[in-house]
């Protein structure tokens, strides 16, 4: 019988949602300060919140969420400062003012792009700080360009990608795949294929999480 070298987190998030990079940071805390980090892949799988959104650089994301959501402008600024107080504790300058509400299907192929490559984690990184702290429109064929040049992703036939099919298809088998497991909301963890994790919850839980699937794992393996 062949065994798995690696144990397997598998970690549905959408580039739109502030709740996704700091469960990020919250879960690469944890793994980081795990013993036996080598012998974890980490898997990134594409979620859309909103995947009929139409790309509006003019307004800001206060605005598009107060006419499409027809929430409180009040509340969405207050919710914004409680989600960048608790971006501080992990590294993360979040600026919402300068956020463009866009469509992230073309953020998501390129993080399939990545993971063909083995960067996936750090091309991830980067579409959550280029859309939430430097205001860059992660629907722009360019701006996906220039972070693919950055992580040194081999940009052949980059101008084809966002309308290849086959790509498009491996983000909807993605989203199939968390609506199968009766995923409605990101981000959300899944351990071994086993255990799950939902939001951005408490440090401890991402640790204790680790812990015990990696055990588990590791027994099976023996």
């Amino acid at each position: 019988m062949l065994e798995n070298t690696k144990m397997t987190v598998e970690i549905w998030s959408d580039i739109a949602c502030p709740f996704c990079y700091l469960g990020k940071k919250k879960f690469e805390r944890s793994l980081e300060n795990f013993e036996n980090k080598e012998e974890i892949e980490v898997i990134w799988k594409s979620f859309q919140l909103n995947p009929g959104q139409k790309t509006d650089a003019t307004v800001s994301l206060t605005e598009y969420l107060a006419r499409e959501k027809n929430w409180d402008p009040a509340s969405i600024e207050q919710t914004y400062d409680r989600i960048a107080d608790s971006g501080r504790n992990y590294g993360i300058s979040y600026d919402f003012t300068r956020a463009v509400p866009a469509n992230t299907l073309k953020a998501h192929i390129l993080l399939h792009l990545a993971k063909k490559e083995g960067k996936q984690s750090e091309v991830k990184e980067s579409l959550f700080e280029a859309y939430f702290a430097k205001g860059k429109n992660v629907d722009d064929p360019a701006v996906l360009s220039a972070i693919a040049e950055k992580h040194g992703l081999n940009t052949a036939g980059f101008d084809t990608i966002f309308g290849n099919e086959e790509m498009v298809n491996e983000v909807r088998h993605d989203i199939y795949e968390a609506q199968q497991l009766g995923i409605s909301g990101v981000p959300f963890f899944v351990y071994n294929g086993k255990y799950g994790i939902s939001g951005a919850q408490d440090d401890l839980l991402f640790t204790d999480t680790l812990k015990k699937s990696f055990g588990e794992w590791k027994s099976g393996n023996n």
